[in-house]
């Protein structure tokens, strides 16, 4: 009987560690972790961007897109937005480099740095 409850008990110490290697909860999602961010919003003139953003594991980007939009609008008075979008990535560095490559996408648009915090 010593014997099956030990084998038992390393069976299941096996298959609880085979789900952290895994690098999982257990249940097949993954931990959550924190993300960065950064946001644009403007129409064919002017296009305002955020400082990079630390988000929590459970941030929304796409709502965080429409809450910088509104904020646009109504800081400088941009009557139309054509264009809001908040970019994520994994780290700070990868999102300020995403962020460059963004603001090059923009031509001769003004490009506008913000202070906004989300």
């Amino acid at each position: 009987m010593g014997s099956r409850l030990s084998i038992a008990v390393i069976g299941l110490m096996a298959l609880c560690v085979s789900h952290g290697w895994a690098g999982t909860t257990g249940n097949g999602t993954a931990p959550a972790t924190t993300q960065y961010a950064f946001c644009y919003a403007g129409n064919v003139n002017v296009v305002y961007f955020t400082q990079i953003l630390t988000l929590a594991p459970t941030a929304n980007a796409p709502n965080l897109g429409v809450a910088y939009a509104d904020y646009v609008r109504t800081t400088y008075g941009l009557p139309s937005i054509n264009r809001q979008r908040c970019v994520t990535a994994d780290s700070s560095a990868g999102a300020a480099a995403e962020k460059q490559r963004y603001k090059g996408m923009f031509g001769t648009t003004k490009l506008v740095e913000t202070n906004w915090g989300g």
